[in-house]
C-alpha cells in the first residue's frame, strides 16, 4: 500500500488538515466554544443556529452538552463534509467504506503516470478516474440504499468522494487555505492511496460514533444565508462567526472539487449544485451592485479606502477591486443578517465571533458594523469580550507589526419579548 503521508501532502490543503486535526481554520477555539455552550446549555438552549457554518465547527462541541445544531452553508465542499462528519451518519458512511474497499481494485489502472494541465484545475485523465471512482461510490451506496439503510446516493457517494478527488487533480497547495490552478496530477498508485484515505477515514468515523450522542439530531442545509428561509422555524439561540473579509478566496479555495461538482452536473451523473453563486467574502467584485449601507462604521471605512493618496497604483487598486470588495462585503453581511433576523424568536440570544483585520492600514471595523446591522434591526448588541490576536485574517503569514496584530470580539446579541 502506498505511504499515506503521500497522499496527504497531493490533496487539497484545507482537506489535508481537516482530515489530520478534525478542523480548520476558523473563529471558534474549544475554550471559547465550551464556554458559550454553557451559556446557552445554562439558559435552556436544546438546539442552536449557524447561518454561515462552515466545516460545523460547533457541532461537536454543542451535542457535548446535548444540544442540537441548525446549520446553513453555502460552500458546497464544506456542506458535504459536514454531512460526512455528522455522527448520525457514520455507520452508513463506514458501512459504504466497507463495501467499496474491496471493490477498489475493479477501479482501472492509471494509463499513465502524471499529465501536465495550466488551464484545468483536473485534466483529462483525472477527470475520468474521478468519474469512475465516483459511479463506483453511486452504485454501493445504491446497493446499500436498498439492503440496509436509507441512503441518499448521490450525496453519500460524492460526499465520500470529495476530500479525496484533489489527489488527482492538477494543483499546487499555497498559503493557509488557498489552492493554485495549474500543475502536475500523479496517477501513480492512485487506487492504493483511494484504500488509504477511506481506511483513515473510516477510523475516524468510528471514534466519533464512540465519542458523541449519536441520538442528537443535527441538521445541515445547503443554501444561502442572504435568502435563505430556514424551514420556516423560529430560533432562540445562535452561535455564528461571518467570512473574514480579504482573507480567503471563498470562491477559489476549493477550486478542483467545484470543477468536479460541475462536470458530474453536466454529465446528468450528480445533482448537487457546486458553490452557490454569490458567497459572503467573494472576490469577485465585476458586475456586482449594492444597495444603502447602515453602518457608519463601515462607510467611513469605505470612504477612507476610495480616499487612499499613497501611490497611484493603491489608488488604481482601491476604486476598482478594494473599494467595491468591501462595499459588497459589508452590504452583504447586512441584507444576511436582515433575512437571519427574521427566523429568530421574540426571545433570542445569539453569540458572534469576529476578528478584524487590516487593509491599505486602516482597521476593517467589522465588529463595529455587526453591531450596528444588529441595533439597526431592534435588538440589543455590544462587546462582551475581546482579545489580542496576530496573523488572523492576512494573506500574508510574514505580516508584521500592524498589519498581523489583529483583534478577536465575542458580540452577544439579544432580545426579549415585550
Amino acid at each position: 500500500m502506498a505511504n499515506m503521508d503521500n497522499w496527504l501532502n497531493l490533496i487539497n490543503i484545507s482537506y489535508k488538515t481537516l482530515l489530520n486535526n478534525g478542523r480548520n481554520y476558523a473563529a471558534f477555539d474549544q475554550d471559547q466554544l465550551h464556554q458559550c455552550m454553557e451559556m446557552f446549555y445554562t439558559n435552556g438552549a436544546k438546539r442552536i443556529l449557524d447561518p454561515m457554518s462552515g466545516y460545523g465547527t460547533i457541532r461537536p462541541c454543542a451535542n457535548q452538552y446535548g444540544i442540537s445544531t441548525y446549520c446553513v452553508e453555502i460552500n458546497t465542499p464544506c456542506y458535504l463534509w459536514q454531512h460526512l462528519t455528522m455522527p448520525q451518519n457514520a455507520q452508513k458512511y463506514i458501512a459504504l467504506i466497507d463495501s467499496v474497499i474491496p471493490k477498489t481494485n475493479q477501479l482501472p489502472e492509471e494509463s499513465v503516470l502524471w499529465e501536465a494541465s495550466r488551464r484545468d484545475w483536473i485534466a483529462p485523465i483525472g477527470k475520468l478516474l474521478l468519474e469512475y471512482i465516483y459511479l463506483l461510490l453511486l452504485t454501493e451506496s445504491q446497493k446499500l440504499n436498498e439492503t440496509l439503510y436509507d441512503y441518499d446516493a448521490e450525496k453519500f457517494a460524492i460526499a465520500l468522494l470529495l476530500p479525496f478527488s484533489s489527489r488527482l487533480a492538477a494543483m499546487q497547495n499555497g498559503d493557509v487555505q488557498h489552492v493554485k490552478r495549474g500543475s502536475t496530477a500523479v496517477y501513480r498508485n492512485y487506487r492504493d492511496d483511494f484504500t488509504s484515505y477511506l481506511t483513515l477515514l473510516k477510523i475516524k468515523l468510528q471514534h466519533s460514533t464512540n465519542t458523541a450522542t449519536t441520538n442528537i439530531l443535527n441538521e445541515i442545509r445547503l443554501g444561502d444565508s442572504k435568502v435563505f428561509q430556514f424551514d420556516g422555524e423560529r430560533f432562540e439561540f445562535m452561535l455564528t462567526s461571518p467570512p473574514y473579509p480579504n482573507h480567503i478566496d471563498y470562491a477559489k479555495m476549493f477550486g478542483p472539487e467545484n470543477e468536479l461538482l460541475n462536470e458530474l452536473n453536466q454529465k446528468n451523473l450528480l445533482h448537487i449544485p457546486k458553490n452557490l453563486d454569490d458567497p459572503i467574502g467573494s472576490n469577485v467584485v465585476s458586475g456586482k451592485s449594492s444597495g444603502e449601507i447602515w453602518s457608519p462604521h463601515a462607510n467611513d471605512f469605505i470612504e477612507k479606502i476610495f480616499s487612499y493618496r499613497k501611490t497611484k497604483k493603491a489608488q488604481d487598486d482601491n476604486r476598482v477591486y478594494y473599494g467595491p470588495y468591501f462595499r459588497n462585503y459589508f452590504y452583504n453581511l447586512q441584507v444576511a443578517y436582515s433575512n437571519i433576523a427574521k427566523h429568530l424568536a421574540s426571545t433570542f440570544t445569539g453569540v458572534i465571533i469576529v476578528r478584524n483585520n487590516t487593509a491599505r492600514s486602516y482597521i476593517v471595523p467589522v465588529a463595529e458594523s455587526i453591531i450596528d446591522i444588529w441595533q439597526n434591526l431592534g435588538f440589543e448588541a455590544k462587546i462582551v469580550d475581546q482579545r489580542e490576536m496576530f496573523h488572523v485574517g492576512s494573506k500574508n503569514p510574514q505580516s508584521k507589526g500592524f498589519k498581523a496584530k489583529h483583534m478577536e470580539y465575542v458580540i452577544k446579541i439579544w432580545r426579549e419579548e415585550l
